[in-house]
């Protein structure tokens, strides 16, 4: 399990979750056995390719799987409503239920990969922004509009008190996505979990919305939950890095040790194929693709990929402390 300061109780603490989902073809282990937390006011960067159970993650921790097919199966999500308050286990709420609808939204906040699908067509920028507020904070309509337009100026959108009567197709891409940022620290939630936050974005916007999402944490104290493809971002952002292979953590640590010093052979992999500033050396892909999610291989899930790959990754390794702070689930490491 991720490590944090002993004194310090983690934010949020998710310990061996796994999320499974049953259809007709058979059982997918989307998430298998993740264990990661966050402390008060940090960011974590959950980083690897499409299918390795990032956004189901942060799906299973706000309590938004959809059942059926999905379940969490097993496992804890242990969330702190404030630092001297005792942890609440998610897992335990009715998702449905009046707690989880309160914590969701207001304590815990979500920005969706993408926007144009996340809001509603048919109604305004500021009407969706003012109905959260007003379902968590006990405002009435006049007043949760003047902090949606509060919202959506301290998120930089032009022309707030004239945007908050826009619909999202009349923004642009960029436009929409500082709409969704504003709708999630309306409330000014004590984690954001950013799912892509800056796909189908230019570079130029993408390093604004990053930008800005900084200066918020700064301002708010929040803890973010970083979940990106884009190794880029998460150095540019992330305290600590879970890099995640088939529903598993496979490393962690803090940030500057992830590119200095990677010990898995995947994260090595996601490294290597990165292109760096200044140099003309050839890329290193990462042979083959994720296997199928109903034919996940026994043993360590890497290893038809791994260069390193022996008879002992026949045997699933686990995620074990190599050393301070700094985990990897890899039999190159058992000494």
């Amino acid at each position: 399990m991720a490590q944090t300061d002993t004194k310090t109780q983690p934010l949020l603490d998710i310990r061996n979750l796994k999320t499974y989902f049953y259809t007709d073809d058979g059982v997918v282990r989307a998430v298998n056995g993740v264990s990661l937390s966050i402390d008060p006011g940090k960011t974590l960067g959950v980083v690897g390719e499409s299918g390795c159970g990032k956004s189901i993650t942060a799906f299973s921790t706000m309590r938004l799987i959809p059942s059926p097919p999905g379940k969490i199966e097993d496992g804890q999500i242990l969330f702190r409503e404030s630092p001297s308050a005792d942890a609440i286990d998610l897992t335990q709420l009715n998702a449905k239920g009046p707690q989880m609808r309160s914590i969701r939204g207001n304590d815990i906040a979500m920005i969706f990969q993408e926007p144009m699908t996340s809001l509603s067509p048919v109604h305004t920028i500021g009407n969706q922004i003012g109905e959260a507020i007003m379902l968590h904070q006990n405002v009435d309509k006049k007043e949760a509009r003047e902090r949606s337009i509060e919202a959506l100026n301290k998120v930089r959108l032009p022309r707030p008190d004239r945007q908050v009567d826009a619909y999202p197709h009349e923004l642009s891409g960029g436009m929409r996505q500082r709409a969704m940022i504003a709708m999630a620290l309306s409330c000014s939630p004590n984690l954001l979990i950013a799912d892509e936050p800056t796909t189908a974005l230019d570079v130029t916007v993408q390093a604004q919305i990053l930008d800005l999402m900084q200066n918020l944490q700064d301002e708010i104290g929040m803890a973010i939950m970083l979940i990106t493809h884009d190794l880029g971002v998460v150095a540019s952002m992330a305290d600590h890095v879970a890099v995640m292979y088939l529903g598993k953590v496979v490393e962690y640590s803090d940030v500057r040790t992830i590119f200095k010093k990677p010990r898995h052979p995947y994260t090595k992999g996601l490294l290597n194929s990165l292109p760096k500033i200044g140099q003309k050396q050839r890329l290193i892909p990462i042979e083959g693709s994720i296997p199928d999610p109903f034919e996940v291989p026994s043993g360590c899930t890497f290893a038809p990929r791994c260069p390193h790959a022996t008879d002992k990754c026949k045997e699933e390794p686990q995620l074990l402390e190599v050393e301070t702070g700094h985990q990897v689930s890899c039999w190159l490491e058992v000494k």
